[in-house]
């Protein structure tokens, strides 16, 4: 089973797009409220949400999962 870091996910995503909560809930098809709550850990997003979530930076031709190897790995 994946382990996802949802809450920095969600914020690292929003910062490499530079977007509200709001305009991210608004893009994907969710509640802003629901993004907060992903935020502050207080809820974990179903798999329907998960996708949306994920699916938005590969939407944008980026590539969250290189991006953080590359980050790992210092290049």
């Amino acid at each position: 089973m994946k382990t996802y870091d949802i809450k920095k996910d969600i914020l690292t995503i929003r910062k490499l797009f530079n977007i509200t909560q709001t305009k991210f809930a608004s893009e994907i098809g969710l509640s802003r409220s629901n993004i907060a709550r992903y935020e502050a850990n207080a809820i974990f997003p179903n798999e329907a949400a998960l996708e949306k979530v994920y699916s938005y930076p590969y939407k944008h031709d980026f590539h969250l999962n290189k991006a953080k190897e590359m980050l790992f790995l210092g290049i």
